[in-house]
């Protein structure tokens, strides 16, 4: 009886145990530096970007790293008669409170001319190639409430002579 006793008397402590461990769901203490899943978010969002808003406005969004988390905005295609040769795409940065415009050329190299401007307050950023290349950014503006964007970009043979180009819109 007695081996019967001690038996119980383990298997009683050991479900007492494990059904404390189960039962206990609480989250546990945050670990030194650790903050809420929130917090964790806003950091990550902030660390993407070196700057925010307006000390935004002329840098490049590569160099910034906004570009991480950038999402188009607006795009349009480049034409030249039926065929598609490049696309115009303002990028914006959330992260960052940037907006920028994109020139892609889809069809070959050429020389790009990438123009971004900001109604209100009036602003405006160009980028423009020197030799071919296949995509250029122009340098970002910060994104004020209710302003509206234009983006042009245009797609040449030679630096300062472009024979087509496209427009495109956003609001904020």
């Amino acid at each position: 009886m007695r081996i019967v006793s001690s038996f119980a008397a383990v298997a009683l402590v050991a479900s007492s145990a494990l059904a404390g461990c189960i039962a206990d769901t609480s989250d546990p203490e945050p670990l030194d530096g650790e903050g809420s899943a929130q917090e964790d978010v806003g950091e990550a969002a902030a660390a993407l970007g070196s700057c925010y808003g307006a000390s935004c406005t002329g840098q490049d969004p590569g160099a910034t790293g906004c570009e991480a988390d950038a999402v188009t905005r607006a795009s349009s295609d480049i034409m030249s008669g039926t065929s598609v040769i490049g696309r115009i795409v303002i990028r914006y940065s959330p992260s960052c409170n940037a907006a920028w415009a994109r020139t892609v050329v889809t069809s070959g190299t050429s020389v790009l001319r990438a123009e971004i401007t900001r109604s209100s307050p009036y602003a405006t950023s160009q980028a423009e190639s020197s030799s071919p290349t296949d995509a250029l950014r122009s340098a970002m503006l910060a994104v004020t409430p209710g302003a509206k964007f234009t983006a042009v970009g245009k797609i040449g043979s030679s630096p300062g002579v472009f024979q087509f180009s496209g427009t495109v819109r956003a609001n904020f």
